[in-house]
């Protein structure tokens, strides 16, 4: 794959892949039937934003960028991933971050190393910005989340 310059951020904010992701939660709804509740009730929340700004698309599938917004309180309900590791900077804001049960506060320039299956959540003590790069790239057709 050739080096290139991915100029999505304005254009493709992930509430757009909402079909995609619905699409995805079919297969939970087989084998999970409460967590793909929990993930269809998660993507209701209009606390936060966030933009998928790379992903399997530009990366074969090994990394994902995403840029999230949380206005204040929770982005997500508590949850974890099975396979994904995820590496957190946190661009302005402050908050905490719940890693298995144990609040660590985070503030603009952090960032937060969560190994897969981590107890997760981030709480915002206002308007909170950060990037998320993912690894692999778990993607909208295929929703890692275990809520807890």
């Amino acid at each position: 794959m050739a080096g290139h310059v991915v100029k999505r951020f304005d254009k493709f904010p992930m509430t757009r892949e909402l079909d995609d992701i619905r699409r995805g939660v079919g297969r939970l709804m087989e084998e999970k039937p409460d967590q793909a509740k929990k993930f269809i009730e998660m993507l209701g929340n209009t606390n936060l934003d966030s933009w998928r700004l790379a992903g399997k698309e530009d990366t074969d599938g090994r990394f994902a960028i995403y840029y999230v917004t949380i206005k204040g309180g929770r982005d997500f309900p508590t949850h974890s991933h099975e396979d994904v590791y995820a590496v957190v900077y946190i661009v302005e804001g402050k908050g905490d971050v719940i890693l298995d049960g144990t609040r660590h506060p985070i503030v603009q320039g952090d960032v937060v190393h969560i190994p897969k299956q981590t107890v997760h959540e981030f709480v915002a003590d206002g308007p909170l910005s950060y990037i998320a790069v993912t690894s692999p790239d778990f993607g909208v057709q295929h929703p890692d989340f275990i809520f807890t």
